[in-house]
């Protein structure tokens, strides 16, 4: 009768501090995430592919509204391609966060300011999603996804 009622009592706190252990995973990864996009953001605003590239994994994916970029030097020469466009005013918030041991995920709203062909001040914005893995002692960029919202178009007079 011991056992079992040792055993009850072991199963009944292993449900308690199992979510108690997950919901600290999630904001130690929430907290990091957001310092990770914000990192993200500064070096989008300094035009440094070479700092952006370094949030990627070696077999990452990137898809963006016009390509789907896979590996190192596929997102290497897309980075340096959209820094050509003047990116500034960049801003990425995370809304959800997720991790589940050696993956994760995040997403929220984007936006910024480019610079293309007839619109110096062009203001873009979407939504982003970012699976990570880990790699040793930091998280690494998988797989990157992101949209564009369209513009809505002028209204009718």
């Amino acid at each position: 009768m011991f056992v079992r009622s040792s055993l009850l009592a072991l199963v009944v706190t292993a449900g308690f501090v199992a979510p108690a252990l997950a919901d600290k995973a999630e904001q130690d990864f929430l907290k990091w995430a957001e310092g990770s996009r914000a990192a993200y953001d500064q070096a989008t605003n300094e035009h440094d592919a070479a700092k952006m590239l370094s949030f990627y994994a070696g077999n990452a994916v990137r898809i963006t509204p016009t390509a789907i970029q896979s590996g190192r030097a596929e997102i290497e020469k897309g980075l340096a391609a959209f820094v050509n466009h003047n990116p500034r005013q960049s801003m990425t918030k995370v809304e959800q966060a997720q991790v589940s041991g050696n993956s994760a995920w995040a997403a929220g709203p984007w936006s910024m300011t480019l610079s293309v062909p007839g619109n110096d001040a062009l203001k873009s914005k979407g939504f982003w999603a970012v699976v990570y893995d880990r790699d040793g002692d930091r998280w690494k960029v998988r797989l990157e996804i992101f949209n564009t919202t369209p513009t809505p178009p002028p209204k009718q007079q």
